[in-house]
């Protein structure tokens, strides 16, 4: 079903090579309105769909990248994301098979240690929380999440250490 969408998106360019460019968003939209038609439950369709319209995206193989994943769809969602990217590997042409499913598995590698070392990729997550930033003299407000979100942002980057002391430094100086 995760390609469900090809056939409405075939273009072929100019060297008569076909693609199928965005093919996984409209297999998203798709693929709602056959689970709602089936009666399917308002999660299920929701992961499923999230997991069609990701399915062909890029999953760069370093944990800044892995964080961002995690923090954007969870990290059920993104376990099972990698499973439909090998599925659908194994489901494809030889070419480059092997490579690409040396690939998925190094990025599964590289999200246990992720989780193993309990790296930071959620706002819950961070050594600081808005309760933090009104005692250092932020009004309570929207600047309060914006500031989260950028530390948060710093931290998956690893521009700064999820510690007190750091994030609070990051907070004054913004």
């Amino acid at each position: 079903m995760h390609d469900i969408g090809k056939p409405e998106c075939y273009t072929c360019d100019k060297k008569g090579i076909g693609h199928f460019y965005s093919h996984g968003e409209f297999g998203a939209v798709m693929t709602e309105k056959i689970l709602k038609r089936l009666k399917f439950d308002h999660q299920t369709i929701s992961d499923v769909c999230q997991l069609i319209k990701y399915h062909d995206a890029e999953i760069s193989n370093n944990s800044k990248f892995i964080k961002k994943w995690l923090n954007k769809i969870g990290i059920i969602q993104f376990e099972r994301l990698l499973l439909v990217k090998q599925a659908d590997v194994m489901g494809q042409s030889d070419y480059l098979k092997e490579k690409k499913l040396k690939m998925i598995a190094s990025i599964q590698s590289n999200l246990k240690q992720v989780l193993e070392e309990k790296q930071c990729f959620t706002l819950k997550e961070l050594a600081i929380n808005g309760n933090d930033l009104i005692e250092i003299g932020i009004p309570n407000g929207r600047k309060i999440g914006e500031i989260l979100n950028w530390i948060l942002e710093q931290v998956m980057e690893e521009q700064l250490e999820n510690t007190k002391e750091i994030l609070i430094n990051a907070a004054k100086n913004m």
